[in-house]
């Protein structure tokens, strides 16, 4: 399986909130040589995937830990321990909420773009927590509620985390 799929199942996997290696090993579809499906997992799969032999020489942990390049979520007591756990691995934490009360926002569309305008991460339903995965530099984020854009522009430093809080009027959500 190429590089570029299993990345995509890793940020499937990380989203979707699958903390465990096995659920993730599960989730993953063996191929032969060829690329062709070949079925249901075996325990030989599993293990030549937990140890990082087979087609892509890391272990899932690892690939996660590479390739995850966001974390969101944080509606419910359990999510929301669970984004306070994953905090430190961003450098970019974001806040989604009304204003004044402090309502949690879900469902936001989120674009960040670098100084070029490239956009670099996209998601159309973050929130309330989103947590991203750049590298240091200068970025433009976008988030929008019922038609209301708010920009903010920030700088991402690897020496400390950057949190950024969008607020909208209650009458807005």
């Amino acid at each position: 399986m190429p590089l570029d799929d299993y990345t995509r199942k890793v940020v499937e996997w990380r989203r979707r909130g699958f903390l465990h290696t096995y659920e993730f090993v599960k989730m993953l579809t063996p191929r032969v040589g060829n690329g062709i499906p070949r079925g249901e997992w075996t325990v030989g799969d599993s293990m030549n995937t937990a140890v990082g032999q087979g087609e892509v020489l890391v272990t899932p942990l690892q690939l996660a830990n590479t390739y995850a390049t966001f974390a969101n979520g944080g509606i419910g007591d359990q999510d929301l321990k669970r984004m306070h756990l994953l905090a430190p691995r961003f450098p970019l934490h974001i806040l989604l909420a009304t204003h004044p009360n402090g309502e949690f926002l879900a469902k936001v569309p989120v674009t960040i773009r670098d100084q070029q305008g490239n956009t670099v991460f996209e998601i159309s339903d973050a929130g309330p927590l989103l947590y991203v995965n750049l590298p240091d530099g200068h970025y433009q984020i976008t988030a929008t509620v019922a038609g209301m854009a708010q920009t903010r522009n920030i700088t991402l430093h690897s020496h400390a985390a950057r949190e950024v809080d969008f607020y909208w009027p209650q009458a807005a959500a």
